[in-house]
């Protein structure tokens, strides 16, 4: 994930349920503000549980991501199943705004090809 050459002090979108430790790591490593959108209450209260003991400032947001507005994001997170991949991709490229760059982790999206690949398994793209 360093490979990545993120720009400090940028913000980030993680759509999508995770286990928290890509947002720990980026606000750790690149000083970037996140917000992390989910439809998980029971996920949604972990970390924010999570966030007070680890005194992270990562922003956590109840909702569906496809409800809201991701056009002021530096750079889109996803790391979500294959089966969600194409209506995903369709809403990102859609919504993001033109600069933005998304990072599909592990599954990428079916119709768009990246500009770059980490790893075998991290794809990015813009």
């Amino acid at each position: 994930m360093k490979q990545l050459n993120l720009q400090k002090g940028k913000t980030v979108v993680d759509l999508g349920c995770g286990d928290g430790k890509v947002l720990r790591f980026f606000e750790k490593e690149f000083w970037i503000k996140w917000v992390w959108y989910d439809v998980n209450s029971f996920a949604i209260l972990w970390w924010k549980f999570l966030n007070k003991i680890l005194n992270t400032k990562v922003r956590l947001i109840q909702w569906n991501f496809f409800d809201n507005d991701i056009s002021s994001y530096d750079y889109i997170y996803i790391y979500l199943m294959p089966s969600v991949m194409e209506d995903v991709e369709k809403f990102v490229f859609k919504n993001k705004k033109p600069e933005a760059i998304v990072i599909v982790n592990s599954f990428p999206f079916p119709n768009k090809k990246p500009f770059k690949v980490i790893g075998g398994k991290i794809y990015l793209y813009k």
